[in-house]
């Protein structure tokens, strides 16, 4: 009963929602890169990374928050906001391995 009272909203528009889902995707890949990179201790792999976590922005920013609206709207910023955090933590720690070994990059 409760998902066929919220599944008419979620597809009401399907472009809306393949929308968000790119900006999800493109974030959620961002995320897999980061945490690979500081697993392996890669700096090709960081650099990626960074690329894509750009791109996830500017993506969530500059398009979605101007033309996608609801449900969709609400899980893109949530999962930029998810990405935004992983990365602070990623970037935190690769800093302080990197002071600690005393390497430049």
């Amino acid at each position: 009963m409760a998902v066929s009272l919220v599944l008419p909203n979620l597809t009401a528009d399907p472009g809306n929602g393949l929308v968000g889902a790119q900006s999800v995707l493109i974030n959620i890949g961002a995320i897999a890169l980061l945490l690979y990179s500081l697993w392996q201790k890669d700096k090709e792999v960081m650099g990626v990374a960074i690329a894509v976590v750009l791109l996830g922005m500017a993506k969530g920013v500059g398009y979605d928050l101007f033309k996608v609206h609801g449900v969709s709207l609400v899980i893109s910023v949530f999962s930029l906001g998810v990405l935004a955090a992983v990365a602070s933590v990623v970037l935190s720690r690769w800093q302080q391995r990197n002071q600690m070994t005393g390497a430049t990059g």
